[in-house]
């Protein structure tokens, strides 16, 4: 499961439902089942040398059983692996404090690296919802920002349903499906398209309209998308779609900024027209955050709290086209 953090402490957040999912199982058996669980992984990225290395720094899970009731739970989260657990020490937490922060740590202040959720079992989800749900696959996990996008995609694969004997074979080759599953296979394009599709177009050109309309904007978007996704330049990888390029850090960037060109002519297509976008969006949606991974000495180095915040802060940068 993947919560995001976008590195802008005025843009994180600011999504509605952004680190919210659904788990949905339908067919749950003790027996078989009792053992599953969702897996929450941190990962940071720093840079060693002219390499940039992906690492896990913690990690928790949560047995998909307790999903089944409405209550809250506070994760604690682990080092090492699942199947060799390094518990995270108080003295592994590097908190170098000042000023107020300071006296509160003097004063026996328990420092906890843990996870905090809040479980709404199905009975308590809202009602306008439900249709959307029923339309998932019997066991998925998905973010609730990109339930609708999921669920529409389910009503065009049903309206491809025929009795012919080739009905898989022709699925499997049709233009829309392909794409689509490359979207949900490749992060870099799926965030971007979830994006857009909750906070842009539901918000106007698919505003109080039923699902026909929604299944034909799709495929015109994915039609839109496709020739972008295949292009040289966006180094779609189809062997190893989740696999980000660390050979060319700048990669992120550069497919941003070819599906928000995708993206701009959709709007002008659908005569779209937003005067309230969030940041992301503002200015014709021409604005991509750049990430920067640390260094090792960035990592190492033994700062007080505010300033190790404002140095993270400082390596994400807003960048024009």
């Amino acid at each position: 499961m993947c919560i995001r953090d976008r590195g802008n402490a005025e843009y994180m957040g600011k999504i509605d439902k952004e680190n919210c999912f659904l788990a949905r199982l339908t067919t749950y058996d003790e027996s078989s089942d009792s053992g599953l669980i969702i897996f929450f992984e941190f990962v940071t990225t720093y840079k060693h040398g002219d390499k940039i290395v992906e690492m896990c720094c913690a990690w928790t899970s949560l047995p998909i059983k307790e999903l089944r009731s409405t209550r809250k739970h506070k994760l604690d989260l682990q080092g090492g692996a699942p199947s060799r657990i390094k518990v995270i020490q108080r003295e592994d937490v590097r908190t170098a404090r000042t000023s107020w922060r300071l006296i509160v740590k003097q004063l026996g202040s328990n420092i906890t690296s843990s996870l905090s959720l809040e479980i709404n079992a199905q009975a308590s989800l809202p009602s306008d919802i439900r249709p959307e749900i029923d339309s998932l696959p019997s066991r998925i996990l998905v973010s609730m920002n990109s339930l609708n996008l999921i669920s529409t995609f389910r009503e065009y694969l049903g309206s491809k349903v025929t009795p012919s004997p080739s009905y898989l074979q022709d699925i499997e080759q049709d233009l829309v499906t392909k794409t689509m599953r490359r979207c949900i296979d490749c992060h870099d394009i799926f965030y971007r398209l979830t994006d857009f599709w909750h906070i842009i177009l539901r918000q106007t050109h698919l505003k109080g309209k039923g699902v026909p309309l929604s299944v034909e904007c799709l495929v015109q978007v994915l039609e839109t998308l496709n020739p972008i996704i295949t292009s040289d330049n966006f180094r779609y990888n189809t062997s190893d779609p989740t696999r980000k390029a660390y050979e060319d850090p700048a990669l992120p960037e550069k497919r941003h900024k070819l599906l928000n060109k995708g993206f701009e002519d959709l709007m002008t297509r659908f005569m779209v027209r937003v005067t309230n976008k969030p940041k992301e969006f503002s200015k014709g949606m021409e604005q991509v955050t750049q990430f920067q991974p640390f260094n090792v000495s960035e990592l190492l180095e033994d700062e007080d709290e505010d300033r190790a915040h404002m140095n993270f802060l400082s390596q994400l940068k807003l960048v024009k086209k």
